[in-house]
């Protein structure tokens, strides 16, 4: 087929992968809808979860916790607490923890959010 347009059913035959896929067979929403008031693990403190998925990432990339706290501005003390869950992340510490994993205090915020809601 030179020179002509090729056409997804020239590589594919008759079925391109995209229309297999729109023609299975998926669950609906509310098969798929979480019970809420079935939850019953407790969210992870934002600390805990920066000490547990976040750090090990900068310890592969060779750095060491005082560059992390330099880089955050935070005291040794204060990021040790944190990443135990015994002090809360702040606005402050949301907006220097998302500009050093590059996605924004939000997610830090919404983090603790829920799990002060939990503990409440």
């Amino acid at each position: 087929m030179c020179g002509g347009a090729m056409k997804v059913a020239d590589l594919y035959g008759t079925t391109s992968p995209l229309d297999k896929v729109l023609k299975m067979n998926l669950p609906s929403k509310d098969e798929t809808a979480v019970e809420r008031d079935k939850i019953t693990r407790p969210p992870m403190h934002p600390g805990i979860f920066f000490e547990r998925n976040i750090l090990p990432e900068f310890r592969r990339q060779n750095r060491t916790i005082g560059e992390i706290v330099a880089l955050l501005g935070l005291s040794r003390q204060s990021l040790y607490r944190v990443m135990s869950g015994e002090q809360p992340i702040t606005p402050d510490t949301a907006v220097r923890l998302g500009k050093l994993c590059g996605n924004g205090p939000d997610l830090w915020l919404n983090m603790q959010a829920r799990y002060d809601a939990w503990k409440a």
